[in-house]
């Protein structure tokens, strides 16, 4: 069944489902052997724990959503992926200053990370993107997320040229990024065809 109003699948039993996920995740083995257990549980499982946080919010339990991401990153510290649903749970439940300390927090655990320096210019007032990506540029400065930010600021600019530019810059950087693909057609093709629309007597 899909979720009204979105995309996916609407969960009934949201609580019980996001149990069965955490035991994948958490099973006899890590609590009856800690280190190995650690050991076995890389970032390439974050999408397990992301998907046990987003099944809690999703039934009103968004204290059960923010426990299951806390225990995420003391297994996973090192998971920029982890610490960005953190604050995005924080900034949809409108709690911006926890959402910027944990963001602030997150930066010092992964400090070249894109997706969190791109969440940083997302969470700053307007005037200050511009020097906010100044400085993700600097730490991270190839970076496709971080690039395609930039890219998204000029648009919202309504730079196309250099929106342009900088969504074909992300794009060299990493060919697999289909979001920005996608971003980039949609964006300017829709921008170009505005363009024209208004130019029609």
């Amino acid at each position: 069944m899909r979720r009204p109003g979105g995309c996916g699948i609407f969960i009934g039993n949201a609580p019980f489902l996001s149990a069965i996920v955490l035991s994948a995740i958490v099973g006899p083995p890590l609590f009856s052997q800690p280190s190995s257990g650690r050991r076995s549980c890389p970032s390439e499982l974050s999408a397990l724990w992301l998907l046990a946080s987003r099944l809690e919010e999703d039934a009103g339990l968004p204290v059960k959503a923010r426990a299951t991401l806390e225990r995420a990153r003391l297994l996973n510290p090192n998971a920029p992926e982890l610490w960005c649903e953190a604050v995005r749970v924080e900034m949809r439940s409108n709690n911006q200053p926890m959402a910027k300390a944990l963001l602030a927090k997150a930066l010092q655990a992964c400090p070249t990370s894109g997706q969190l320096w791109s969440q940083m210019i997302a969470t700053e007032a307007r005037p200050q993107r511009r020097a906010r990506s100044v400085d993700a540029l600097q730490k991270c400065e190839n970076d496709p997320v971080v690039v395609t930010t930039v890219a998204q600021l000029f648009w919202a600019e309504r730079k196309l040229d250099k929106a342009r530019s900088w969504f074909n810059r992300a794009i060299k950087t990493n060919r697999d990024l289909d979001d920005t693909c996608g971003m980039q057609h949609g964006i300017l093709g829709s921008a170009m065809h505005d363009t024209m629309w208004l130019k029609v007597p």
